[in-house]
């Protein structure tokens, strides 16, 4: 849907994106060394967006290798359709839809089916009781990609999620901050939301702790 909502404003395609499999960590180091000092680089994985190259360690230390491949070329997707995403978005959506796509959470990639894994939730519970989930506020102020911690992107994701399965009301919030983004560049996410972010927050914080999940997977009152 995306790439229908955005490909008719384009003359054309951008070209392909390269991938190339290390067969393990030392040599993955040594590649990535010769790639533009713009590339996105975390564990196993390197994308460098000015050479559409993604490089992925699969073997021994490079753990992952579906999940982290599906990262990379969402980050390549998003800054090739919508590059005006901020930072905190940005890697909301990749963690987003990485766990669409091979179910992983953020430090696993077992195959699912449902399209999320329960551990991600797990997390964000633990962090929101223990008052340390990152508030959204948070993470829109942080502008390097090196400053974003574990922590925030899982902020970010879980806005992204409370964004696809909280309701209709939060899918078209989502879908009208991202298309002013792109049309004005207005960063105003309290207008979508209708309400301060701080009220944001702790509704939000609440929605997240209700997720009961059970042994085989699933979410209890998905939607509520």
């Amino acid at each position: 849907e995306m790439v229908k909502a955005v490909k008719p404003k384009l003359k054309k395609l951008p070209r392909l994106t390269d991938i190339v499999i290390i067969d393990n960590l030392e040599n993955f180091k040594r590649t990535v060394l010769r790639l533009d000092r713009a590339a996105v680089c975390e564990e196993g994985v390197a994308v460098d967006y000015e050479k559409r190259k993604i490089v992925v360690c699969y073997g021994r230390g490079g753990r992952n290798f579906l999940s982290k491949l599906f990262s990379a070329q969402a980050r390549i997707f998003f800054k090739d359709f919508m590059a005006e995403l901020p930072l905190w978005l940005h890697e909301g959506l990749v963690a987003f839809f990485r766990e669409v796509a091979v179910g992983g959470a953020m430090d696993q990639a077992p195959l699912r089916i449902i399209g999320y894994n329960p551990a991600s939730i797990e997390s964000v519970q633990q962090l929101i009781k223990k008052g340390k989930l990152p508030g959204i506020a948070e993470i829109r102020s942080e502008r390097e990609r090196d400053c974003f911690t574990v922590e925030h992107k899982l902020s970010a994701w879980a806005f992204v999620y409370w964004s696809q399965y909280s309701g209709k009301g939060s899918r078209l919030a989502l879908k009208s901050y991202i298309a002013e983004l792109k049309e004005t560049g207005n960063d105003n996410i309290e207008k979508h939301l209708r309400m301060p972010l701080s009220e944001f927050e702790k509704r939000w914080r609440e929605w997240l702790l209700r997720r009961e999940v059970y042994s085989g997977g699933a979410i209890k009152n998905m939607r509520k």
